[in-house]
């Protein structure tokens, strides 16, 4: 399964995309594979300073990334241990 999600504020000054995808572990069928990734585009941005806001979103974002997989983590765990 394959999940993309794009911003819509503000697209026109930065596009945030992020694609994450569910894939079954090739070797364990009650493993699941997660493959998370997200990138940034300022289409308005002159040259040399595009790199660096993009690196600067990159850096403020991230903290999201690593919270919104923590909770995604959490919940499959509550569910596993309903299951039992």
């Amino acid at each position: 399964m394959v999940h993309v999600s794009e911003n819509s504020s503000f697209s026109k000054v930065v596009r945030i995309r992020e694609t994450i995808v569910y894939q079954g572990h090739p070797h364990s069928p009650e493993k699941t594979f997660l493959r998370q990734k997200y990138s940034v585009e300022l289409p308005h941005i002159p040259g040399g300073l595009t790199q660096y806001f993009e690196n600067l979103i990159i850096d403020m974002t991230h903290g999201n990334v690593v919270k919104g997989r923590q909770g995604l983590s959490e919940v499959l765990k509550r569910l596993n241990l309903d299951d039992l």
